[in-house]
């Protein structure tokens, strides 16, 4: 399960500076809870039997995915990730990022990786 809080705006700063100042920060639920494959941030993965390493992996496929998320709201996307390791014969994403550009109420969220098998 991968499960991550996401601040999916900025800080809006009103009222100069100093003890006037105040802030709202929005956040949304962003979560892989069925994601089949291990995912990661970095350039390794981390499976049953240990760290695996970026050097031993390589890479098949490309992770693109995008959605929205209103603010308060979940966003699932392990069906998407879990769809698009399959398709590439992985066994998991490295280098994942999530990006997110906020609108009115909502954001539009792009996650990317590399998809990966030893």
């Amino acid at each position: 399960m991968m499960r991550l809080q996401v601040l999916v705006g900025l800080a809006f700063l009103t009222g100069g500076c100093g003890p006037s100042m105040t802030s709202s920060l929005r956040f949304s639920d962003i979560a892989a809870d069925t994601a089949r494959f291990p995912l990661s941030f970095s350039s390794a993965l981390v499976d049953e039997s240990g760290i695996v390493k970026g050097s031993d992996l390589h890479v098949v496929g490309k992770l693109a995915h995008s959605a929205s998320v209103c603010e308060g709201g979940k966003l699932d996307v392990s069906d998407a990730i879990n769809g698009q390791i399959v398709a590439a014969g992985g066994e998991g994403v490295i280098n994942l990022r999530i990006e997110t550009q906020r609108g009115d109420k909502c954001s539009a969220v792009k996650i990317s990786g590399s998809i990966v098998r030893r």
